[in-house]
């Protein structure tokens, strides 16, 4: 990383304590990030232990542009940049991907529910059957 670039890192990051500039990991995935864009550049940040993905391009003081899920830096992460880099890729499909995860997601808990609820009624039926018998 050249001087140039550490000094506007440092000055944008003037105030924010807890987020400490990654240079470097075992995989050297902040300089791969570099390469792939030399406007982004990786934080720890110790308020919520994890990993960002900040850019010198976003403006307003604010540097953040997404998070990185895992604990380690990894092959990943820069997958995940490259998938939601809206300077290389329309924002409709990203948008898309996002909505088809969401509805995934969607789709998943509402079959864990009807698991949930089928487990359930087989486990009380036999309670509501004996109840029956008795009542009658």
């Amino acid at each position: 990383m050249n001087g140039t670039k550490q000094n506007e890192i440092t000055d944008r990051l003037r105030g924010k304590h807890y987020l400490s500039l990654v240079e470097t990991s075992v995989l050297k995935i902040p300089e791969r990030l570099e390469e792939y864009d030399p406007n982004m550049f990786i934080c720890y940040n110790s308020l919520i232990p994890e990993y960002q993905v900040h850019s010198l391009r976003n403006r307003e003081g604010n540097t953040f542009a997404l998070s990185i899920p895992w604990p380690d830096l990894d092959q990943r992460t820069l997958e995940l940049v490259s998938r939601r880099d809206q300077n290389r890729r329309p924002l409709k499909d990203i948008v898309r991907e996002i909505d088809e995860h969401n509805e995934a997601i969607d789709k998943a808990k509402d079959r864990k529910r009807s698991n949930d609820l089928n487990a359930i009624a087989r486990e009380t039926r036999s309670v509501f059957k004996r109840f029956a018998e008795e009542t009658f």
